[in-house]
């Protein structure tokens, strides 16, 4: 698929490749004749440049082509990747990279600023044990991942040299880059770091294995293991370049929303326990007891953290929340299935279940004091959050469609015999299309999720297709096929007269097709005028 999402490719056993214009997913349109290999050899990997102007094909016992996306036409004579097929190939996202991965296991890098004499830069390295599976960049485009039966290889992208066995993580921020490296020749395991915005190295290598990063960016997390094969723990300053105190021993597990707290487990290999172990990484202190059970989660403050607990006298598993600074369980449950909603409020949420009523109930809890926010609410059949967490949708026992304010409790939105059909979130609109018996209940609804509140009481009446413009406006379907616009800031409609393709990158345009008399035509819509724009023109759109 291009990077617009707006073209789909697609390669058969036959040496065929068909573009299909897939603005509407639920009707996708063939574009012009299909691109064809002499050979007729078996299309085994595409590829899309970072612009989607050009598509790279490797076929089975033959080379590598490049595409014209536009004109159809291909642009480069058959490139050969290693001594045999090339069996996967990926653009860099300089736009000036390819890189080619052949079934005798080599890879191959490319320089392809001249799209019509792409040429090899250096020999081919000798990776996997077979061939590559997937190849993919991190995020700064430095580093190359190849993946194979025998495990991820990565690469320099710069040097084109291959570092080893491993594999990488970016801090939360993208700051900085980690990146775990085994030499099999020594068994030895090291963790180096890259600066996420210039690629440089940051200090030396580091002995251990298992790297993670703080949410803060300002902490690794890593292992090593002593004589007898023990995990021991281990706490580096990224800032200061040194070790920090840290417990002697455990398994890492994470840190708290605040990169204040280290949890870690340990375990009583005799006893067959687990225990969850803090350390607080400031005071280099441990906090507290050994606590027995398993890590679940930490409310969004650091305050509380949930565990679960296995009661051997009574045969139950139990949900407890333990404030942190007090060391003691402020709230026990008697339930396995929790789930905590990562936001501003920390809401966790579980379902009970009533045998004699045959009922279920939805409970919402605030994560940091275990309290219940709301009385128990009948049915709790989950189905969607929106991103901020702030909108709840379920479904009740009694087939009613309820949003709820997981904030305050509030009812947003109810409808009986009604069921939810798909939904999804654009800025701060939750949109959910609904179908029920009732034609009155059946369509499109919005909500605000920053004032939870309901955009309107009548529904749009169609099929959802998107939202754009960050939220402003909907695009869907009505029953006679036609696509319309809907604002939600300002409460317009149009009717498009014709079927919805993409959005300009600026918000500024829609782009949209029609067919008459066996032509199709492009029509653009400025909505900022909430008019069309120009005449329409003669043509299957591709791209913007």
């Amino acid at each position: 698929i291009s990077p617009d999402d707006q073209i789909l490719a697609s390669g058969d056993i036959g040496g065929s490749i068909i573009l299909w214009n897939i603005s509407n997913p639920e009707k996708p349109v063939k574009i012009g004749e299909a691109l064809n290999l002499e050979n007729g050899q078996g299309i085994n990997s595409l590829a899309f440049s970072a612009d989607g102007k050009t598509l790279a094909s490797s076929s089975f016992g033959e080379p590598f082509v490049l595409w014209d996306v536009v004109s159809h036409k291909r642009i480069s004579e058959p490139l050969v990747g290693g001594s045999n097929a090339v069996s996967k190939v990926i653009f860099g996202l300089d736009e000036k990279t390819l890189i080619s991965g052949s079934s005798d296991t080599t890879i191959s890098f490319w320089d392809i600023s001249d799209r019509k004499e792409p040429h090899k830069t250096g020999d081919s390295s000798q990776g996997h044990l077979g061939q590559p599976s997937s190849m993919y960049f991190s995020s700064d485009g430095t580093l190359l991942a190849s993946s194979g039966e025998d495990g991820t290889i990565l690469f320099d992208v710069k040097t084109r040299e291959q570092l080893g066995f491993g594999f990488y993580l970016t801090s939360p921020d993208e700051s900085i880059l980690a990146y775990q490296i085994l030499d099999k020749n020594t068994d030895e395991t090291t963790i180096h770091l890259r600066d996420g915005e210039s690629g440089g190295t940051i200090d030396a290598p580091i002995t251990g294995q298992n790297p993670t990063l703080s949410l803060d960016s300002k902490i690794l997390a890593f292992q090593t293991f002593d004589n007898n094969k023990q995990p021991q723990l281990h706490l580096w300053d990224l800032a200061g370049q040194k070790e920090l105190a840290s417990p002697e021993s455990g398994d890492y597990l994470t840190f708290s929303p605040d990169s204040q707290i280290l949890v870690y487990q340990t375990t009583d290999q005799d006893a067959s326990k687990t225990f969850i172990n803090l350390w607080d990484v400031t005071k280099a202190i441990r906090i507290g007891e050994a606590i027995e059970g398993s890590y679940m989660g930490f409310s969004p403050n650091s305050e509380t953290l949930l565990y679960q607990s296995f009661n051997s006298d009574t045969g139950e598993t139990l949900t407890n929340f333990w404030n942190i600074a007090k060391s003691v369980v402020i709230k026990t449950i008697n339930t396995s299935i929790i789930v905590v909603s990562q936001h501003d409020k920390g809401l966790a949420y579980y379902t009970t279940y009533d045998p004699v009523s045959g009922l279920s109930s939805l409970i919402l809890l605030d994560t940091t004091t275990g309290a219940e926010l709301v009385p128990p609410i009948d049915g709790g059949n989950f189905l969607a959050t929106s991103v901020n967490g702030k909108i709840l949708l379920y479904q009740s026992s009694f087939d009613e469609l309820i949003a709820l304010n997981m904030h305050t409790g509030a009812m947003i939105f109810s409808r009986s015999l009604a069921k939810l059909n798909r939904y999804d979130t654009f800025g701060q609109i939750f949109v959910f299309e609904v179908t029920s018996t009732n034609p009155a209940d059946q369509g499109i609804f919005l909500i605000n999720t920053s004032t939870a509140t309901l955009l309107s009481n009548e529904p749009a009446r169609g099929t959802y297709l998107d939202v754009i413009e960050d939220g402003q406006i909907l695009v869907y379907q009505t029953s006679d096929g036609k696509h319309s616009l809907w604002s939600t800031q300002f409460g317009w409609s149009t009717v498009l007269d014709g079927a919805y393709s993409t959005t300009s990158p600026d918000g500024r345009i829609l782009v949209y097709q029609k067919s008459e008399s066996n032509s199709n035509y492009i029509k653009l819509w400025d909505l900022t005028t909430n008019k069309n724009l120009g005449d329409p023109i003669k043509g299957t759109y591709l791209t913007l």
